[in-house]
């Protein structure tokens, strides 16, 4: 997410970089291709495809985040930059930790489900 949100990178830089995941998604190029591509508009972007020891799920997984926070950051940068009466709009990184679990972040408590006994 920092890398989308750094002001370095241009709506138009999004844009090539979304395009670039859209091409792994139709497996049209392959992580290390998306890697140098991505590198070309910005050395940081790289890091978005160091994926290699991923499951097939989580990239497609990641790969959609990171489609739908360009689309975020793009229409948040172009607004921004508009001019106007309107102030920016500031994003601020929300990427926690793993180390908070679901149980920790809701005022539900913990309730294990039953599970029937053998006969």
């Amino acid at each position: 997410m920092n890398i989308l949100l750094d002001d370095s990178i241009s709506p138009a830089a999004l844009g090539a970089l979304r395009e670039i995941v859209r091409r792994l998604q139709r497996n049209e190029i392959t992580p290390a291709q998306a890697t140098v591509q991505a590198e070309s508009i910005t050395p940081k972007a790289g890091k978005l495809f160091d994926v290699a020891d991923w499951s097939d799920g989580a990239k497609a997984t990641l790969y959609a985040s990171i489609i739908g926070a360009i689309a975020l950051v793009a229409a948040a940068k172009m607004s921004s930059s508009g001019g106007g009466d309107q102030p920016p709009i500031v994003i601020e990184n929300i990427i926690e930790t793993r180390t908070n679990s679901l149980r920790d972040s809701t005022s539900l408590p913990y309730i294990p489900i039953p599970t029937p006994r053998p006969k």
